[in-house]
């Protein structure tokens, strides 16, 4: 009563507040709805942050993707020097297998004539 006689232009204020404070269930339904506020809130800026973790991750997976494919066409042309050089070793193994029968059949031709390799 001290404020109010005081400084009277509050009294509107004041007796706001003291009927707020009395009807405790319109108090409650302002922090529920405060509640509701908050929760709303809190949710978006959770969804905004899973938001951003899965934009990251996805970033990284493409990121290792791209690198994969890269290991994948590196791997492709070892294979393929791979391929061509076991190529040429069939080849050297088949020319080296021929004329190691060659060199036999000659010496044989030369054992029949009677002359010593």
């Amino acid at each position: 009563m001290e404020l109010i006689s005081k400084y009277p232009e509050f009294e509107p204020m004041y007796s706001h507040l003291y009927d707020m404070c009395r009807n405790i269930e319109g108090v409650m339904n302002m922090f529920s709805k405060e509640l509701q506020i908050m929760d709303h809130n809190t949710a978006t800026y959770m969804i905004d942050e899973l938001q951003e973790e899965l934009d990251t991750t996805k970033e990284q997976l493409d990121t290792t993707k791209e690198q994969l494919d890269t290991t994948k066409e590196q791997l492709d042309t070892t294979k393929e020097q791979l391929d061509i050089a076991n190529s040429m070793n069939l080849k050297k193994d088949d020319t080296i297998s021929s004329q190691a029968e060659e060199i036999i059949r000659l010496k044989q031709l030369l054992a029949d004539k009677g002359v010593e390799a």
